[in-house]
């Protein structure tokens, strides 16, 4: 059964929940090579450590997953909760950025969404 982003509102899913489920996929149906990172983007933190986040080079925007393929190309992957989520200007403007240097960029809302995205890229077997 396919889920719609309305189902993972109902069930209370989390953003967090999705990102590990969308991880667990890319462990196990990933081609060789491909892998995925996160990043430390979300959460609560003192205003000391999010300036000493920013000082280490985390970005405002920055997807929550960069999904590293073969032959030096990597694609980029934001995670909302269902239909509320919605991306903030910084992350819209990520977003383009990377579009405009040829990187795939995907707004995934679902699992469904985040397999599709990722077999576009070509990440899985």
């Amino acid at each position: 059964m396919t889920m719609t982003a309305q189902d993972y509102q109902r069930l209370g899913t989390t953003e967090h929940r999705l990102q590990v489920l969308v991880l667990d996929h890319i462990r196990v149906s990933a081609k060789p090579g491909v892998f995925a990172m996160a990043f430390p983007n979300a959460g609560r933190r003192s205003p000391r450590m999010g300036q000493h986040m920013k000082a280490e080079g985390l970005a405002p925007g920055a997807p929550d997953l960069v999904v590293v393929l073969p032959g030096g190309k990597a694609a980029w992957l934001e995670l909302k909760n269902g239909r509320a989520g919605r991306q903030s200007v910084a992350q819209k403007g990520m977003q383009a950025r990377l579009t405009w240097m040829n990187h795939p960029y995907g707004l995934a809302r679902t699992l469904d969404e985040a397999i599709e995205f990722l077999s576009r890229v070509g990440a899985l077997r």
